[in-house]
């Protein structure tokens, strides 16, 4: 074969490979008409880039006219809408509207067939909410913050306590005499007016306080979920050394007065213990039965204790017996409990991690095993 048409043979060759190149680039660009940036930047929009970008979604479905408070359903859900903020915090008005925290620094104030009827924001991750007597709220948040609002206006609070800054305001909890007391991780507790956030009185740990209740006689105490150790002091008398007791080889996470004048605490262990601080030497009353941490303590109104978990269940504790067992068990949350309240009605609020909220009564709960 000559050299003449061997190049002829290369320059066809060529010729096609361009034809074909150019089918293909032609074909690609008529593709990609019609997708103009009103049908494709919506799409790439509508994905987060991370949890931060994440869209808010809307609060209420306003299609949606259930009434979560007063529903005949055995187990009533309710999920807040966003739901990758867990369930921080639990508080509710004697008019049965519930208060619920969370980590994003909403609050969301439940009531009746509205659902999430009001929002407050905190601004940031919500870690306790205290109702007052005169109908008034606070809450204590991870910016060091406590602010208490007028539940009729969640626009912005009515005042705000500073106190904590520069620590994580971790509890908040209304005395009996109005005052408001405030627990942050820098080992201090502070009580202020609520009025005008005037700072009363100080008192300072050798661990922080981050979790306390009033006892019946008006002490106080508290501990914090690093440590073993439980103190009790009297906040008319800040400057006298507190009581101390350690009944936990590992951290307290949880604590709860009892209206007998005991304390319960709970672990990391799972294990619930029961003391009378007024007989140092007695043996504490221990409750077995999760089989995860203790996250929260609540004394409902009959007398009997709830936990919660990271287990994912809540237990309720008919603490009268001497070798008392959990008397039935809630068990259909799908992550860790950590807030817990009652409604007038005796039904339990619970919420988890995954932003679910539920209500329920203990008639519905799961008898323990052997039971």
């Amino acid at each position: 074969m000559s050299a003449r048409r061997l190049l002829g043979i290369w320059a066809i060759v060529g010729i096609v490979a361009l034809v074909v190149f150019g089918a293909l680039l032609a074909s690609s660009a008529l593709s990609g008409i019609g997708q103009s940036g009103e049908d494709f930047e919506p799409e790439l929009a509508d994905q987060p880039q991370s949890e931060f970008d994440e869209p808010e979604p809307e609060p209420v479905d306003d299609e949606e006219e259930t009434d979560y408070l007063n529903s005949d359903e055995r187990v009533v859900t309710r999920r807040f809408t966003d739901a990758s903020r867990p369930i921080s915090a639990i508080a509710q008005f004697p008019d049965d509207r519930v208060l619920v925290g969370h980590n994003g620094g909403r609050i969301a104030l439940l009531e009746g067939a509205r659902g999430f009827a009001t929002f407050f924001e905190h601004g940031t991750g919500v870690t306790d909410l205290a109702v007052l007597e005169d109908g008034r709220f606070a809450s204590s948040g991870v910016d060091g913050m406590v602010r208490v609002w007028n539940s009729d206006d969640p626009e912005e609070p009515l005042v705000t306590y500073t106190g904590h800054f520069g620590a994580q305001a971790l509890s908040v909890f209304a005395l009996p005499d109005g005052r408001v007391a405030s627990g942050d991780n820098q080992r201090r507790i502070h009580i202020w007016n609520p009025d005008d956030a005037v700072p009363e009185a100080a008192i300072t740990f050798e661990a922080s306080a981050e979790v306390f209740d009033i006892l019946p006689d008006g002490r106080l105490a508290s501990t914090n979920p690093r440590s073993s150790l439980v103190l009790i002091w009297d906040p008319e008398q800040p400057n006298e050394p507190p009581q101390r007791f350690r009944h936990h080889l590992g951290p307290v996470r949880a604590l709860a007065a009892l209206p007998d004048g005991r304390i319960a605490t709970g672990g990391t262990d799972g294990i619930v213990r029961v003391f009378n601080p007024d007989d140092p030497n007695a043996l504490p009353q221990v409750l077995h039965g999760h089989a995860g941490e203790v996250t929260q303590l609540f004394v409902l109104q009959d007398g009997r204790l709830a936990s919660t978990s990271s287990d994912r269940t809540v237990k309720v504790w008919d603490l009268m017996e001497e070798f008392a067992n959990d008397t039935a068990t809630f068990d259909q949350h799908l992550a860790k409990v950590q807030a817990i309240g009652q409604l007038s009605d005796r039904r339990i609020v619970s919420g988890a991690r995954t932003g679910d909220l539920k209500i329920w009564s203990t008639e519905q709960l799961v008898e323990p095993d052997g039971e």
